[in-house]
């Protein structure tokens, strides 16, 4: 309904805004520091933010040849056989691909909550 409102340029120009012109300040006790310019970023909190983080991050799957979940920020690969070889080769590619996909779109990959699991049916 909003469409009925809005010429899309000034949508297109409110998003931009929202996604480029920000800044933020460090406010400790009664200091509060210069501000600071947010790059690269889909703000938290904001009612666009779940679905402009899902627009950014859309096209991942294209990377992806194996069965995954994407919910949100994180991502599960599965991967199932019986050649070990095989499926660390596989789970190789995929991430190798996920690391160039997010290089790309200028994203860091949280190692530190990066792990595996192997199971045994």
């Amino acid at each position: 309904m909003i469409y009925k409102f809005i010429n899309p340029k000034t949508l297109v120009k409110v998003v931009d805004n929202l996604l480029h012109v920000r800044t933020f300040n460090l406010k400790i006790g009664s200091y509060t520091s210069k501000s600071y310019s947010e790059a690269n970023s889909v703000p938290q909190g904001s009612a666009l933010g779940p679905m402009l983080f899902a627009a950014f991050i859309n096209d991942l799957s294209e990377s992806l040849e194996i069965p995954f979940l994407l919910y949100a920020d994180d991502l599960v690969l599965f991967v199932q056989g019986t050649n070990l070889e095989l499926i660390i080769h596989k789970l190789n590619s995929t991430l190798s691909r996920v690391y160039d996909w997010s290089f790309k779109n200028q994203t860091e990959i949280s190692v530190g909550k990066t792990f595996y699991k192997f199971t045994n049916s």
